[in-house]
């Protein structure tokens, strides 16, 4: 038979434990996750390429490990812009002749921007983001057409990047529609 002061015991212990395991306020459960109607959509990439043993190669910490994105550029009313055949472009790179501005713009749907970067493997641009509403929604930035960042992106072989604020880097292949805008933008008006 158990004593009364063991039963006392007993319950006393369980209480404390019960009350132990309380909070004083219930931490709210996290709201579900809604799917985003507007969320910029996962881009498809072909596996990165191996990082350069070239000797004297620079770290592009931008393009590393960054798959270049599946997809390709067609010149449109004077503007190159890079995407899946028959679906919105990704990147637009146009010329405003009057100001010889060259502009690079990205569509994206995630909020404000404040930066939109432009990377090769041996420069980079970095312009402060003006955002266009749309749709779609674009983050854009612009350069003189002569700025030195051009020489750099016109020397590339291979592939350069846009990447807006910190989020991840869009690396796409190099190609003669962006040569064409580039250099019909720096010929005198």
């Amino acid at each position: 038979m158990i004593s009364s002061r063991a039963n006392r015991r007993t319950l006393t212990l369980a209480a404390l434990l019960v009350v132990a395991g309380c909070d004083a306020e219930p931490t709210p459960a996290p709201a579900p996750a809604q799917p985003d109607a507007e969320a910029t959509p996962e881009i498809a990439t072909a596996p990165p390429p191996r990082a350069s043993s070239v000797a004297g190669a620079l770290p592009t910490p931008e393009l590393d490990n960054v798959g270049t994105a599946l997809g390709s550029w067609v010149l449109r009313d004077g503007s190159a812009m890079f995407g899946p055949p028959d679906a919105r472009a990704y990147f637009i790179l146009s010329c405003d002749r009057d100001a010889r501005r060259v502009r690079m713009a990205r569509t994206d749907r995630r909020g404000d921007a404040s930066r939109i970067q432009v990377v090769t493997p041996s420069a980079s641009a970095t312009m402060t983001a003006t955002v266009e509403p749309g749709p779609p929604r674009v983050v854009a930035g612009s350069l003189s057409a002569d700025d030195m960042f051009f020489a750099a992106l016109l020397a590339t072989d291979d592939r350069f990047g846009v990447r807006i604020d910190q989020h991840r880097t869009l690396a796409m292949p190099m190609a003669p529609e962006v040569r064409t805008v580039i250099e019909r933008c720096r010929r005198p008006v």
